[in-house]
């Protein structure tokens, strides 16, 4: 993982609670459909029931300092920003020489890419499907429908676990990865390879695109990244870094764009009689709309954007 988890910036939102402009309880006490998932009626008890949220533990703040995890790994975090790029909160650099990658170090990145990790699921694309409606429906993006190959292992995905010039995919979960003599062989091999690239030839790729092999033999999936961003468009777009406190203590964590968790941001499919589909599109009052992207998934099919 070097880009960030987005289910670690659920956790962080789900914690904010009241701090959330978008809901009465915040984003934790959105409803999840208790038909699709008997065991929770919102997001809070949802990411308790799947055990990925708090470790266990009692916490009920955002301000808990026991979860190092989700305040980590989640996508623009004050610390992966500066693991990076060498950028503090509060925008001042250390230097970007060595970031992410330090001159003479070779590296080589492990991606996963069977997202059946949590009871079997893909649980980006369920997480999505259970909210009724869902009021951060991108995580669609990270979702492979129909697809041999998965864009995640199930919690890491595929844009955020590969360096981009030196990485190797394997069909495993999360889980897996760690214990599967094939990834065990494929590090034994960089271990004692002087090819492995070293930082110094990843740096300048580090912004480039990253491409996932095919997934059958008319698609292959690629992901850009914009300048200065953890992740790749348009994802780039769904995550900040911000405040605790909302501007009191200076206090940083990674959530979701406050204009992201809106119950009327949501695509709407309707198949007309002549065959074609109408797609209707909401957004929340005073949203301006510079792109929008379709990709249109043809099971029996081809794909095409």
């Amino acid at each position: 993982m070097w880009r960030g988890v987005p289910l670690a910036n659920t956790v962080a939102e789900t914690l904010a609670g009241s701090n959330s402009q978008r809901t009465a309880g915040g984003y934790g006490d959105a409803t999840v459909n208790s038909t699709l998932y008997p065991r929770s009626s919102n997001v809070r008890q949802l990411l308790r029931s799947l055990g990925i949220d708090f470790l266990g533990l009692d916490v009920q703040s955002i301000e808990d300092e026991r979860l190092p995890t989700w305040q980590v790994m989640a996508v623009e975090s004050p610390w992966l920003r500066y693991l990076n790029r060498g950028i503090f909160p509060d925008g001042t650099s250390f230097g970007s020489e060595n970031f992410p990658f330090r001159t003479g170090v070779g590296y080589g990145s492990i991606v996963g890419d069977d997202s059946d990790y949590t009871m079997g699921w893909d649980l980006y694309g369920k997480f999505h499907q259970w909210q009724q409606p869902s009021l951060f429906p991108y995580f669609a993006l990270e979702t492979a429908v129909g697809q041999e190959r998965a864009y995640s292992d199930g919690i890491v995905p595929y844009w955020s676990a590969a360096i981009p010039g030196s990485f190797k995919p394997f069909p495993y979960d999360h889980a897996q990865l760690i214990k599967e003599r094939p990834v065990v062989n494929q590090v034994l091999y960089w271990l004692n390879s002087a090819s492995l690239p070293s930082g110094e030839e990843l740096r300048p790729k580090w912004e480039e695109t990253a491409e996932a092999p095919k997934a059958r033999d008319d698609l292959r999936k690629r992901w850009t990244f914009p300048a200065g961003s953890m992740a790749p468009y348009p994802q780039s777009g769904l995550y900040e870094m911000r405040d605790i406190d909302e501007g009191t203590n200076k206090r940083y964590v990674a959530r979701f764009l406050p204009d992201t968790i809106h119950e009327s941001s949501r695509l709407v499919v309707v198949p007309e009689k002549t065959g074609l589909k109408r797609l209707t599109v909401r957004f929340p009052a005073k949203v301006r709309i510079n792109f929008l992207g379709l990709y249109i998934v043809d099971l029996n099919g081809s794909d095409e954007a």
